[in-house]
């Protein structure tokens, strides 16, 4: 101790006022690094997901963080979008998949306004992945339990505001995460009850991927 005395005190004060200036700088910087643009836009987009996404309609809050308080998130989330998407897949209808298909047009809307080169950032993820499960519902939808007859009836009971949703959200997760499209487009078509009956082209022409989204876009 008494040498770590001695060397401070023969340390000119000006060179040690700069090491503790730039040790205090690395402290509060590593226990705090500073905001990016993408951790900025992701608290508001997390925020408005939250609350009107994942949650129960009208149940809970949501503080300035974007957590929510009040009741348990997994809780809310299986009340909330999680009922939402149970419920549209077993009935198969407009009815049924109302309340889902309005939260996947919210969903889209919050996903537009993340800068691309926010698509690689780790907060990202779950919009990611609920962007996925958006896409493979309308897909899955429209394929219904068997295969299509012809691919003209590949849209199933969809209609033309239904297809945009879907074709949004494609634009949406190529722009964001490009580079795994494909694949992901691939597997949900393997997915699909009998797909790997029909040969690669069927597959492709019978499923809603294969819609021309341009023209609604």
């Amino acid at each position: 101790m008494d040498q770590i005395t001695q060397f401070i005190q023969r340390v000119p004060k000006l060179l040690l006022g700069t090491i503790i200036i730039v040790g205090t700088l690395f402290f509060v910087i590593y226990n705090d690094p500073p905001k990016t643009v993408c951790d900025i836009q992701m608290e508001v987009v997390n925020k408005n997901l939250v609350g009107k996404f994942y949650t129960n309609k009208g149940s809970g809050k949501v503080n300035a963080e974007g957590q929510l308080i009040g009741g348990s998130a997994l809780g809310s989330y299986q009340k909330g979008v999680g009922s939402a998407f149970d419920f549209c897949m077993k009935t198969n209808s407009a009815g049924g998949c109302y309340d889902m298909f309005s939260r996947l047009y919210y969903l889209e809307k919050q996903t537009k306004t993340i800068p691309k080169e926010c698509g690689d950032h780790s907060s990202t993820t779950s919009i990611r992945d609920a962007v996925r499960k958006g896409i493979k519902l309308l897909v899955t939808i429209a394929w219904g339990e068997t295969p299509p007859e012809t691919a003209y009836e590949k849209v199933s009971w969809l209609d033309t505001s239904d297809i945009a949703l879907f074709c949004k959200l494609q634009a949406q997760h190529q722009r964001l995460y490009g580079a795994s499209w494909k694949q992901f487009r691939e597997s949900v078509i393997m997915s699909l009850p009998e797909a790997k009956k029909l040969t690669r082209k069927e597959r492709w022409e019978k499923s809603l991927f294969s819609y021309p989204c341009r023209q609604l876009l």
